[in-house]
């Protein structure tokens, strides 16, 4: 998933909107980021490239609408971190993001849930390149 940070902000609007407008999305991120119109623009004329988004002209605006549900994104960029990490490093990446951010306790107990269901290893295979990690 190819996707920046600066267009991941304009699809989170969209994923909560479900459909919305440019001048709406400019309205909203515009406190936030000082984004201009033209950058929003810019960034939904990527997104509708890359195919997570779609348009529809109505009158002299255009409807934004999502082609990817943000929970297929989510899943997409933890699969692009699972790659990116060394597989060792991995439980790393998972407690700062739990000590990192708020959750309640339903989270807490599907979390807790989850660990437990994990099949148990003996040993974790790093896919570093030969000779060049540190694990």
């Amino acid at each position: 998933m190819q996707i920046s940070n600066a267009e991941w902000q304009v699809m989170r609007v969209i994923w909560s909107k479900e459909q919305t407008t440019s001048k709406e999305i400019t309205h909203l991120l515009q406190d936030k980021l000082h984004w201009t119109a033209s950058t929003v623009k810019t960034l939904l004329t990527r997104l509708v490239a890359k195919k997570f988004v779609t348009t529809e002209k109505l009158g002299n605006r255009f409807l934004y609408r999502p082609l990817i549900t943000e929970e297929a994104s989510v899943l997409a960029m933890s699969q692009e971190v699972s790659e990116k990490v060394c597989t060792k490093k991995i439980p790393l990446v998972i407690m700062d993001l739990i000590q990192q951010n708020d959750l309640t306790a339903a989270d807490i107990a599907d979390l807790m849930e989850a660990l437990q269901a994990k099949e148990v290893v003996t040993t974790t295979a790093c896919h570093c390149l030969s000779g060049n990690h540190q694990c």
